[in-house]
């Protein structure tokens, strides 16, 4: 069976598989817990360098979209309930930024983005891409 049937019924079932058009990255920090103010200054929290250390060399590999663009991501596996999937928007897109993926996130390059969360039993990730408008 070809490979893009392949990946339409297994994204029909729900799951989540990442083409090459797309990057596999761990959860971010929230949005909420991006900044730390220390001593009249505000710099990137330590957990947030960590995860731009661990997911830049994925999003790095992505090939730039065609501007505008619609920023989409997936969430899937486990994850609690408290987490607010709005918050893994920001991160995301600066990640995409640093990583030369798109120049810049605001609305003259992305003018659209969503998210869908896909429950599942094994650890989080998230799957993200971009597509032209």
């Amino acid at each position: 069976m070809p490979r893009v049937n392949q990946l339409y019924l297994a994204r029909q079932k729900g799951l989540c598989v990442p083409t090459e058009w797309e990057a596999r990255v761990p959860l971010p920090p929230s949005a909420n817990h991006m900044w730390r103010a220390c001593q009249r200054r505000v710099h990137l929290s330590r957990n947030y360098r960590r995860w731009i250390a661990q997911a830049l060399p994925a999003v790095g590999m992505l090939v730039s979209p065609s501007m505008p663009c619609r920023f989409r991501f997936r969430i899937c596996g486990r994850l609690s309930n408290l987490r607010d999937g709005d918050n893994f928007q920001k991160p995301l897109l600066d990640l995409c930024v640093r990583a030369g993926v798109i120049p810049d996130d605001r609305l003259e390059y992305v003018q659209a983005a969503d998210w869908q969360y896909i429950p599942g039993t094994g650890p989080p990730f998230i799957i993200l891409w971009f597509e032209p408008l």
